[in-house]
């Protein structure tokens, strides 16, 4: 759990519970179409805003093919999925119904690894008469490769469609789908992510992180001018580790955005922390 709840809250909020016995796994954690491993030391609670990080409520299988492999498979919670419907139609409703489906292949060890996954995401809705499902779809490549004991490199790209609520930004917000109300439909929004991470230790206490991110999100009639077309965000920091769970540094984060009605934004945050992990 953390403290970090909805609305800027600071209530409590359920992160990871689950149960695994043997090569299953049941409950919440990270999506199976995700990758924890690329989240690198930073202060940011996002970080890149093109990761795929979400967590999901899963029953998953993992087989285990060799010493560097792996092969999991899992169904996830719907709930997530999240279409805008115009409010002139509010015979239409989101409807959680068909489990998302997914796979991922590992290859590698701790520290070097390469994955590759994909999803079927099925976006659900309904009206006072029937129930309807358009399916989404998407890939996901990831990998992490350390170029020596001080500094590695962590890369990732996706691409898809309805599969908005994996990022770790735009989960809920309306991006997996929009309404037609012309045609009666929903449309499956297509976004593309691309993340670079670049870490270096200067010491066992001293580390410094740069990374960039870009996302772009699919065009489509019924899309809304407010919704964000594409967006970016870059940062640097230096963090001093004095202890494993204790850490305090400055991080810089650059990040601009535009939508689908062409207002561009930009902004900048230097920001100072300190942090204490239980864990």
């Amino acid at each position: 759990m953390d403290l970090y709840g909805s609305n800027g809250t600071t209530s409590p909020r359920l992160r990871h519970a689950y149960v695994q016995w043997k090569k299953w796994l049941t409950g919440q954690t990270w999506s199976n179409f995700s990758d924890g491993e690329i989240f690198p030391n930073i202060l940011d609670f996002n970080g890149a805003n093109g990761a795929m990080l979400n967590r999901s409520i899963q029953v998953r299988y993992t087989e285990k093919l060799s010493d560097k492999e792996t092969l999991s498979f899992s169904l996830e919670d719907p709930g997530k999925i999240n279409m805008i419907i115009p409010t002139t139609r509010p015979e239409w409703k989101r409807k959680s119904l068909i489990p998302i489906v997914t796979g991922m292949y590992r290859y590698g060890n701790t520290r070097n690894y390469f994955k590759i996954g994909g999803t079927l995401s099925p976006v659900n809705y309904e009206n006072q008469e029937n129930s309807y499902t358009k399916m989404g779809f998407g890939g996901i490549v990831s990998f992490r490769k350390y170029i020596s004991n001080l500094d590695d490199f962590r890369f990732q790209v996706s691409y898809g469609k309805g599969i908005a609520r994996n990022n770790i930004v735009l989960s809920g917000e309306g991006y997996d789908a929009v309404f037609d109300p012309q045609r009666n439909t929903a449309e499956t929004l297509s976004l593309f992510n691309i993340a670079g991470i670049y870490e270096h230790w200067w010491s066992p206490k001293w580390s410094s992180v740069v990374y960039y991110s870009y996302s772009q999100v699919g065009s489509n009639p019924s899309v809304t001018n407010s919704l964000m077309k594409h967006f970016q965000n870059a940062a640097i920091n230096l963090i001093y580790q004095p202890y494993k769970n204790l850490r305090m540094g400055v991080e810089g984060n650059y990040a601009t955005t535009e939508n689908f009605e062409g207002i561009k934004s930009d902004a900048f945050r230097i920001q100072f922390s300190t942090s204490f992990s239980f864990k």
